[in-house]
């Protein structure tokens, strides 16, 4: 049996998403408050999440379930990468309304993205959102995410390289390791290595 694989860093755990937190984040993806800032907002069925859950590729959709403690944030993913451009799709919700605006939700956000760019090696990531949702289109551009496409109901495209996330987020970073401090550790990542090493060839 494949052990979770988990990374730690600024004190938060991200838990690669397995079958059996399937159920749980159906429930927190159905929820209001988390529907009402998704672009796609209709209720999501049982039989639409599992079949959501099957098509998820190992190698491309990393989905993760953040956790401060044992207290869970919320769900944390890079999905929909194109190893032949290392470029992915940053994106994550949190699991209820208490947790909206905390700054372990932001911290959990800045784990996910080192983990992109230093240990998957990719060098641009995307994140599409409204840029109404004021906290999220501020804490975006503060990881150094720009804008370059929009879509007719009003949500947006943005992107930033590597360079630019640890350029201009380098005082986020080092607030959170201050508060948090320089721990890291990533846990059974070794299983899936070799699948990612053919996947970008």
């Amino acid at each position: 049996m494949q052990k979770d694989m988990i990374f730690s860093c600024y004190g938060i755990q991200l838990r690669r998403l397995g079958q059996a937190d399937l159920r749980q984040v159906w429930l927190w993806r159905n929820c209001p408050f988390v529907r009402e800032k998704m672009q796609y907002q209709k209720e999501i069925s049982w039989e639409e999440q599992k079949k959501w859950f099957k098509s998820l590729s190992p190698e491309k959709d990393w989905y993760f379930i953040g956790f401060d403690g044992e207290s869970p944030l919320g769900v944390f993913h890079i999905k929909a990468i194109d190893w032949s451009t290392k470029t992915g799709e940053a994106g994550a919700f949190v699991s209820s309304p208490e947790s909206l605006g905390k700054p372990e939700v932001g911290m959990a956000i800045l784990a996910l993205m080192d983990f992109a760019f230093l240990h998957l090696q990719l060098t641009t990531l995307e994140a599409k959102y409204h840029p109404d949702f004021k906290s999220i289109a501020n804490l975006n551009q503060q990881l150094g995410y720009e804008i370059f496409t929009s879509y007719d109901d009003g949500f947006v495209r943005a992107r930033v390289t590597k360079e630019g996330y640890y350029q201009v987020a380098q005082k986020l970073r080092q607030a959170a390791r201050t508060l948090k401090g320089d721990y890291v550790s990533l846990e059974n990542f070794e299983p899936y290595f070799s699948e990612l090493v053919k996947a970008a060839e």
